[in-house]
């Protein structure tokens, strides 16, 4: 600042400033005053400047531009922290929470609260999908606080946002969407809600249902929907098949059964992130011996991993094409590798078939070219 201009004066304020500056004329009813003249003038006076006047009179002044810069460069790195977080970087789909996050601003105006919260938010969506444990032993398993996602707080809000954002979905508006959310992040608050799809999967169990479910609908060309409460009371799998492919779209599972029907090969549809029921299946045939061959994005497969504590010796991650909306986004030709990406042959328990896309849009099934595939 250079200059100041200070009015109204009276007579006496015109007086006084006519004298310190030594002028022969009054300023008038406003004046405008140069800072380096009056830091000439007070430091001929008294030694000091008009900033060493008005620290002894008012008390330190800041520097209030240096001050903004800085609050600016702290929020950025709280941002910039958040958008590289390694929760964040394994779900993409999570940077348009970040972006509304940043949106709504700090809480209470405190980096230092803000990145608090955003911490604990993150420790619980890295823990997620969980295996059906109920949301208070979750959390207090998490952060050490049963109650620390109770509605209504500030972190229930943050997690529950991110994980509309992770299944592309609106915020929930009721009671019912809430649980069906979580649910879907695989906190269950009862074992009937959390399902997974499975089609062509032959196991036999010791004793329970789910090994006729998987034998029926496999045998009729059917997808079949297995509930938490059904794999929960399975027993051990005691013959399961070598490898089974595993896919996030719903889609691509209708598409092999379509195609294949009865003679579809063993498959597990995650729906997207897995669920409760999906995670419990996953491990139950890796105990078994079978080997996961998953055609998802990087982000689902990274968590895939570690939320069913695969062993890298019977799970194998595919590539494939995502969308960038994480979760539930693989194009369907690219998914499941009995159907080629390109040409006319795919292979199915080692016969080769008959399949180009011109048919597939038509909905022609594949057909046996009756030759062997060693």
């Amino acid at each position: 600042m250079q200059r100041v201009r200070v009015g109204p004066l009276d007579a006496e304020q015109q007086g006084a400033i006519a004298d310190l500056f030594g002028a022969v004329r009054l300023p008038g009813e406003y004046a405008t005053v140069s800072m380096t003249d009056l830091d000439a003038v007070l430091n001929d006076v008294i030694g000091c400047t008009a900033y060493e006047v008005v620290e002894q009179l008012v008390g330190p002044i800041g520097d209030r531009a240096a001050e903004r810069r800085s609050a600016a460069a702290e929020r950025n790195r709280l941002w910039a922290w958040l958008s590289g977080h390694e929760v964040v970087r394994a779900q993409p789909a999570l940077q348009t929470w970040v972006a509304s996050t940043r949106r709504n601003g700090l809480i209470e105006r405190s980096v230092e609260r803000t990145r608090a919260v955003l911490d604990q938010a993150l420790c619980v969506l890295g823990e997620l999908p969980g295996v059906g444990t109920p949301l208070p032993v979750f959390v207090d398993s998490v952060l050490s606080d049963p109650h620390g996602l109770d509605e209504g707080t500030r972190l229930h809000t943050m997690v529950v946002r991110a994980l509309a954002a992770v299944y592309g979905i609106d915020p929930p508006s009721d009671a019912g969407q809430l649980r069906a959310l979580w649910d879907r992040a695989g906190i269950a608050d009862d074992e009937l809600s959390s399902t997974v799809l499975a089609a062509g999967l032959r196991i036999t169990t010791e004793g329970d249902v789910i090994g006729r479910i998987l034998h029926m609908c496999a045998e009729a060309g059917h997808a079949a929907a297995l509930t938490l409460q059904q794999l929960r009371a399975s027993s051990r799998i005691v013959d399961a098949p070598d490898r089974v492919w595993v896919v996030e779209n719903p889609s691509v599972l209708a598409l092999a059964l379509a195609r294949f029907g009865a003679r579809c090969p063993p498959m597990i549809c995650t729906s997207g992130w897995p669920s409760s029921a999906g995670v419990r299946l996953l491990q139950q045939l890796s105990k078994a011996g079978t080997r996961s061959l998953v055609r998802c994005g990087s982000a689902p497969s990274a968590y895939l991993r570690r939320e069913t504590q695969l062993p890298a010796s019977v799970v194998e991650f595919l590539d494939s094409n995502s969308n960038k909306s994480g979760l539930g986004g693989v194009c369907a030709a690219r998914v499941f590798p009995s159907f080629p990406v390109t040409g006319t042959c795919a292979t199915l328990d080692g016969e080769n078939l008959v399949w180009s896309p011109r048919e597939a849009a038509r909905g022609t099934p594949a057909q046996p070219t009756g030759r062997r595939v060693r």
